[in-house]
């Protein structure tokens, strides 16, 4: 029954109202403390970890020079994903709590 009500949520969303549809599925069916949209920082990068220091490892780790055609970047993504240090994933998510932390301090404002 609880499977069938989120698929009828799900199909009842028309393109317009597809992400709220799919914050709310989330909200209530997976992630009770999921934050909504109209809490969500602007564009933050002191928030996301992914924007800049794991994307930019993984940058460093394509080889440009091999990317020919949308196959070999395929290839190339995936192979560099397997290079990217742990390490630096974990620091990166391991220190958003502490950027939190931090931005509530300031109000928001964005960190140097």
């Amino acid at each position: 029954m609880f499977c069938d009500e989120v698929i009828v949520r799900r199909n009842d969303c028309d393109e317009v109202n597809a992400t709220k549809c799919r914050a709310t599925i989330c909200a209530v069916t997976h992630f009770p403390c999921f934050i909504d949209k109209d809490h969500w920082p602007p564009s933050s990068p002191d928030l996301n970890p992914l924007d800049y220091c794991i994307w930019d490892e993984l940058a460093h780790q394509v080889n440009w020079g091999a990317v020919t055609s949308k196959t070999t970047l395929i290839i190339e993504v995936k192979r560099a994903v397997r290079k990217v240090s742990l390490d630096v994933v974990f620091e990166s998510c391991s220190s958003w709590p502490n950027r939190l932390y931090r931005l509530s301090q300031v109000k928001g404002i964005y960190l140097r």
